[in-house]
């Protein structure tokens, strides 16, 4: 049964691998998870995930809510949060990143998850509003005064 990664509780066994964006795997199927694992995918910002309808000691399984095979899950719940621009986006992004910055410049240790939950959002809507990337293009070339040839050379890498 598919169920969201806040339903998933010690004991569950996967029933299918669990892969990441770049599609490796980060757990395999009948791992019984620990709150290791929990914490590692979430960790990855995995979602949902395919268990067992029995716990490892063999009582059943029931979560409170199971996910259709179809469903999108996060999504549908990201759909019923307010709208924010691609502007108000990237803006928060940066504020997130400075303020991470200013504690790696203090000693405090990078924690790369906190840097991808700031970057992930900020590039599944770059994905779906590429003319927003255009646009930016358009001014950081005129901050930058780049050459015309460079400027080809940029748009290539971005919309390549």
């Amino acid at each position: 049964m598919k169920i969201h990664i806040d339903q998933l509780e010690e004991g569950c066994i996967l029933a299918k691998d669990i892969l990441s964006a770049s599609n490796k795997v980060l757990a395999y199927k009948k791992t019984i998870v620990t709150k290791h694992i929990k914490k590692a995918l979430k960790a990855f910002l995995v979602y949902e995930v395919h268990v067992e309808t029995f716990l490892e000691d063999g009582r059943e399984f029931q979560p409170e809510g199971i996910l259709k095979d179809d469903s999108i899950g996060v999504k549908e719940m990201k759909e019923n949060k307010p709208v924010k621009t691609f502007h108000l986006l990237y803006i928060q992004a940066v504020m997130e990143l400075k303020q991470l910055f200013t504690g790696w410049q203090s000693g405090t240790q990078v924690e790369i998850a906190k840097v991808r939950q700031v970057i992930l959002p900020l590039v599944s809507e770059l994905e779906n509003r590429r003319r927003n990337v255009k646009a930016l293009s358009v001014q950081q070339k005129r901050k930058l005064s780049l050459p015309s040839f460079y400027r080809s050379s940029f748009d290539e890498c971005i919309f390549s």
